[in-house]
């Protein structure tokens, strides 16, 4: 059962030097009982992506939708942590 869905999801920001995408065409499925891990370089929308699955952002094309609602409030049926990379071990 599908407990997050995203389709062709998307953040445009307004910046004093135009129109900034953080986040195009974004497609992801999280099945109950699974663990999700989004992972990327700094400044590549990993943060953006999910203050809007949290309902802290909207997204400017298309909504998340988990099987309690659609989004806002998506944030009770998850958690989310950024850690910086120094806390884990190397």
């Amino acid at each position: 059962m599908t407990m997050l869905s995203i389709n062709n999801m998307g953040k445009v920001f307004d910046s004093n030097k135009g129109e900034v995408t953080a986040l195009e065409d974004i497609n992801l499925t999280v099945d109950r009982g699974e663990l999700a891990v989004i992972v990327g370089p700094s400044g590549c929308g990993k943060s953006t992506l999910l203050n809007i699955v949290a309902g802290l952002e909207q997204a400017t094309s298309a909504r998340p939708c988990s099987e309690a609602s659609p989004s806002p409030g998506l944030a009770r049926t998850g958690a989310w942590s950024s850690s910086p990379t120094r806390s884990f071990p190397g």
